[in-house]
């Protein structure tokens, strides 16, 4: 069985911000920001109270406190989409911005393009995760092969994705 799609920028952004919002590091580490610089703003907040005898201010921080809080998550994420759009717009990226073949295999994955081919056993993947537009097959803790439901050019992308979903769960019992 095999599928055949395009790849476009869109899709290499969805495995980054898919993968920024879902890996415990990168989660831990917004968390971690976050709870400290508010707690560096809080801190502020009462010196500024205690000290200067500045209600005014130490509201202001407050709030300024209160907003880093609730909107920090968003600015980091945007941040993060227009940091990864330059840094792969760096580069031509003809291995993944062409068409693919991924056809399954007794023994694993095959993967084609006009530029790459890979072969990848059943053991290598490790895990498998899809959302409303694309299945991702991570080949690594970071890297998957994007299948983008949208951009199939031949082949049908459930019934793929059923199968490889079923091919893997063999493969692992």
């Amino acid at each position: 069985m095999q599928i055949e799609f395009q790849l476009v920028e869109a899709d290499l952004l969805a495995l980054s911000l898919y993968h920024a919002q879902h890996s415990p590091a990168t989660l831990r580490r917004v968390r971690r920001v976050r709870l400290l610089i508010g707690i560096l703003l809080a801190f502020l907040a009462v010196v500024y109270g205690l000290l200067f005898s500045s209600v005014l201010a130490a509201v202001a921080i407050v709030v300024l406190d209160l907003l880093f809080v609730f909107f920090w998550p968003r600015v980091w994420l945007r941040s993060y989409r227009r940091v990864t759009l330059e840094s792969y717009r760096q580069g031509q990226n003809r291995a993944l911005l062409s068409p693919h073949t991924l056809e399954l295999l007794e023994d694993g994955l095959l993967q084609r393009s006009e530029w790459t081919e890979t072969k990848l056993r059943w053991p290598a993947v490790e895990r498998l995760e899809s959302t409303p537009d694309h299945t991702f097959v991570y080949t690594t803790s970071v890297s998957a092969i994007i299948i983008p439901r949208q951009n199939v050019r031949r082949g049908d992308y459930g019934a793929f994705v059923a199968e490889l979903r079923a091919r893997l769960a063999a493969a692992s019992s």
